[in-house]
């Protein structure tokens, strides 16, 4: 791993950033999500009024999230390719042991234990003190699809390039739909999910946003969910995200952060 992955004008993204083994078939994952990270904080600083310190929160997302990844391919490395006659006969009698157990067998050889996509710090709201215990605030969002006139398509293609607003219930809606469109200085989109349908209830890749069926979810262009507001508390929950753009509020937020980030780091 580089020792920083900012420098500047000069931003370090993917390989260039990191290196991680093979066995786990993530490095080039983790090199889109470093860029998907990048890109809409570059674009809010040129176009939508955010202060160039904004980018100081790429290496403090992405810096352990990548090398958590890399110690998993490591791991994996080791299973796949063990090093000597020992490791190898260990590895086989694991799988033989393992035989009657086919869900732990598939949990194991399907990497099933891959870290969930989610950050620990960042631009984020109320991380350390979320309002539900299943809160998606941190984590990338699930993929279902969602009904249309014409079909289905993925929950992605109605989001947009920026911000969007995801609401579930009549109240949520009926606030999210006033609110301007360039708060957060880029494009938010807003999209209604009836959580009172039963398709909601019955997809197992929905049925997490049902955690903020009564609230409103604000998701960053990354397609990480960054706050969830209550409909009464939005307007002033996005006045309060948007402080985080400032140089200020951003030292002043991310300062023990980035220690603890740093920390946990190799």
């Amino acid at each position: 791993m580089a020792d920083r992955f900012r420098s500047g004008r000069i931003l370090l993204l993917g390989d260039a950033a990191h290196l991680t083994p093979p066995f786990a078939g993530q490095g080039m994952n983790a090199g889109l999500r470093d860029a998907h990270n990048v890109a809409w904080k570059v674009a809010i600083a040129v176009k939508g009024g955010a202060e160039a310190a904004i980018l100081d929160s790429y290496e403090l997302e992405r810096r352990k999230p990548a090398w958590d990844m890399i110690l998993v391919a490591v791991t994996m490395g080791n299973f796949v390719m063990p090093a000597d006659a020992e490791q190898l006969r260990f590895r086989e009698l694991l799988l033989a042991a393992l035989g009657p157990y086919p869900n732990v067998r598939d949990y194991l050889i399907q990497m099933r234990f891959k870290p969930r996509p989610r950050y620990g710090a960042g631009l984020f709201l109320d991380l350390d003190a979320p309002c539900f215990e299943a809160s998606l605030v941190g984590e990338m969002i699930p993929q279902p699809r969602v009904p249309t006139g014409q079909g289905t398509v993925l929950l992605d293609e109605k989001l947009g390039p920026g911000f969007s607003l995801i609401t579930q219930s009549p109240a949520a809606r009926a606030v999210a739909t006033g609110v301007s469109h360039e708060m957060l200085g880029l494009p938010m989109a807003h999209v209604h999910l009836d959580s009172s349908v039963p398709w909601m209830r019955k997809d197992p890749s929905a049925r997490p946003l049902l955690t903020h069926r009564d609230q409103v979810m604000l998701v960053r262009p990354d397609r990480y969910c960054a706050a969830s507001f209550d409909p009464e508390e939005l307007v002033g929950g996005l006045s309060r995200y948007r402080s985080l753009f400032s140089r200020d509020n951003l030292a002043s937020s991310s300062a023990i952060e980035r220690a603890v980030a740093l920390s946990e780091s190799p």
